[in-house]
């Protein structure tokens, strides 16, 4: 499930399901009957196109917010429950 995510990530999202798909059906049905279930995705996961952008931009955010824990969100991100805030520029966009 880590490699899916981490090594994969999104050049095949569907690796992580395959993935999950395969610890489930060795929770239900155990070895050696899930055997196939982990072989297929080893095989698939082995076959994927390798992806390293989502760690690298995990990692971008969480160095940011260290350096700048101040920093709010942006207001086009943020609701404007009052006029004020409308006027403001909050939730546009």
């Amino acid at each position: 499930i880590r490699f899916a995510s981490e090594d994969i990530g999104l050049a095949d999202p569907n690796a992580l399901s395959q993935a999950v798909a395969a610890y489930h059906a060795c929770h239900f049905v155990g070895m050696p009957e899930c055997e196939l279930a982990l072989a297929q995705a080893v095989v698939y996961q082995a076959r994927a196109p390798k992806s390293i952008s989502l760690y690298r931009a995990m990692k971008s955010v969480k160095d940011y917010i260290k350096k700048n824990p101040n920093v709010g969100a942006p207001l086009h991100l943020c609701n404007a429950p009052t006029q004020l805030m409308k006027e403001l520029g909050y939730s546009k966009g």
